[in-house]
């Protein structure tokens, strides 16, 4: 008997352990900025500048270091119907920035799309 019920809390234990840590949120959505590596080998990462076209005041828009190559800018950040550009910069190990990559345009659409509802009565249990 004892040994059924530590089993059972054994597999309970794994269970809980398996679960992940935060929720979901969904589908992010937004405006998805890409660029091809730097060809120089001390690259720490990446930064992203956006400037709204109109306007033409650049701003960083990245908090840390993108170390892959692409950066996806929250659409809660963006105003529908504007027309953003956008650029990025590699940046050493040492700090030092490059120059801007060419520019890109492109518009935020007029509505975000919207993901579907979630599933419900979602159980697990071990057998």
């Amino acid at each position: 008997m004892r040994k059924a019920i530590w089993r059972s809390i054994f597999w309970m234990a794994l269970l809980v352990m398996a679960l992940p840590t935060r929720a979901q949120n969904g589908t992010q959505h937004g405006i998805l900025v890409s660029w091809t590596a730097s060809t120089s080998t001390n690259v720490a990462g990446y930064n992203v500048y956006q400037a709204i076209y109109s306007a033409g005041v650049w701003a960083k828009v990245n908090t840390s270091l993108v170390t892959g190559t692409s950066y996806l800018e929250p659409s809660a950040s963006l105003t529908t119907g504007t027309e953003y550009e956008y650029a990025a910069t590699a940046v050493d190990s040492t700090g030092n920035e490059s120059s801007y990559s060419n520019i890109v345009t492109v518009t935020a659409p007029t509505a975000w799309p919207v993901n579907p509802a979630p599933p419900s009565g979602c159980n697990a249990k071990v057998q």
